[in-house]
């Protein structure tokens, strides 16, 4: 009789108990491999980003013929969401080299099919900046734009990488033999500029230069002619912020413009 006697009461609530630590143990364990398997995919796809992005500009910047000088104040287009200044307090359309983390180039001249002509000036500079703006304001913004990124308050904050590009003429013309002579008057960019458009997104969630610790995104040194580029990339997720390539370092390069 002892031997065919079932399971007692306690005997299974002692059993579902522990079945229970064992099946939440197991979940947080498969929870935790969910949530750093995405949390690798998530920092690998920032880093590609941002190599790409540091790519990018690193091949602008070595073609490029002439790089606006430490000081030069620039306003890219008069109005418009996406050439604001939103990282400089009171700012507004203004950018200034060396002050606010900004950089402006041009690319040797072309043969423009007539997007430059004027008589018989028929070839134009290729202008291209880069610089951030506030991600908060450019997603609560009307702009209509395929590329636009989701809302994501908690990464209100951070950057965007936004590059704009235009097509420039100085009045000098010229020959195929002389393209690479240096631009003239070019400071005042807007007198010159013969084709206007918007900025676009080139990098998401870019962090702030000015948050600690701090670094210069853009580096001009006139003297010796060279560019340093760094890119720090931040994404808060689920309460923890991913930082690309790591705390305190960067994607960084320096270039020396061939043409400049």
């Amino acid at each position: 009789m002892r031997k065919s006697r079932g399971l007692t009461l306690l005997e299974v609530l002692i059993a579902m108990a522990i079945l229970g630590i064992l099946l939440l143990a197991f979940t947080q364990l498969f929870t935790g491999s969910l949530r750093a398997s995405s949390e690798v995919n998530a920092r690998n796809e920032l880093l590609y980003e941002g190599q790409i992005a540091q790519q990018l500009i690193a091949a602008r910047l070595q073609q490029a013929a002439y790089i606006y000088p430490n000081g030069t104040t620039l306003q890219l287009t008069n109005s418009g969401t996406t050439t604001k200044n939103t990282v400089r307090s009171g700012a507004g359309q203004n950018w200034i080299m060396g002050t606010d983390p900004f950089i402006a180039m041009l690319l040797p001249p072309e043969q423009s099919g007539g997007v430059c002509q004027t008589g018989n000036l028929e070839f134009c500079f290729s202008f291209f900046a880069y610089y951030p703006m506030r991600r908060g304001t450019f997603v609560s913004s009307s702009i209509s734009s395929a590329n636009k990124p989701d809302p994501n308050p908690t990464n209100e904050d951070m950057w965007l990488l936004m590059e704009y590009r235009a097509n420039v003429v100085d009045g000098v013309d010229r020959s195929s033999s002389s393209l690479l002579s240096p631009p003239t008057s070019l400071t005042s960019f807007n007198a010159f500029i013969k084709s206007k458009s918007s900025g676009r997104i080139l990098v998401d969630y870019v962090q702030p230069s000015n948050d600690a610790p701090a670094y210069t995104m853009f580096n001009v040194n006139e003297a010796e002619k060279w560019i340093d580029f760094e890119l720090r990339l931040l994404q808060n997720r689920s309460g923890k912020a991913l930082v690309v390539p790591g705390t305190g370092s960067s994607l960084d390069v320096r270039v020396y413009p061939r043409n400049w």
